[in-house]
């Protein structure tokens, strides 16, 4: 038994760890963003990175030390990319009302703000790369 003083209150913005935050499903852009052909290639470019650079991660824990911290390297230009891409087409209107409530929800039921998010995945890739370090330093 817990003691008497123990409040199990759950808080109400704390986050549900029974379920699984909301999904996030429609597209991040409407049908305007992509009238010319030079955005959707640009577009199409940037998930064909994004997509190679996840399959590359799922064998992170494999990489030496210097192939961590590429990796890491190239994360962040692929997270640069998109910043820029999101924030152009943002500029002329073309984000999805849908993402942005769908996104809200999802991070909302992490308990997080968009800034706690990008705060804890830079902490996250900091962290990533000071193990890297170490690793490099020991060997």
């Amino acid at each position: 038994m817990p003691p008497p003083d123990l409040n199990l209150a759950v808080p109400e913005n704390m986050p549900s760890a029974t379920g699984a935050p909301p999904v996030i499903e429609a597209e991040p852009f409407d049908s305007s963003a992509f009238k010319s052909d030079m955005v959707k290639e640009e577009y199409e470019l940037l998930r064909r990175d994004h997509r190679q650079l996840i399959k590359m991660g799922e064998s992170y824990g494999s990489f030496d030390p210097l192939g961590k911290i590429a990796f890491l390297d190239q994360l962040e230009r692929i997270e640069e990319r998109w910043d820029i891409f999101f924030g152009r087409l943002g500029l002329i209107g073309a984000l999805s009302p849908e993402y942005k409530e769908q996104s809200a929800a999802f991070l909302q039921a992490m308990g997080l703000s968009p800034g706690e998010f990008r705060r804890l995945l830079r902490r996250a890739h900091d962290q990533m790369r000071l193990d890297a370090e170490d690793e490099r330093s020991q060997r």
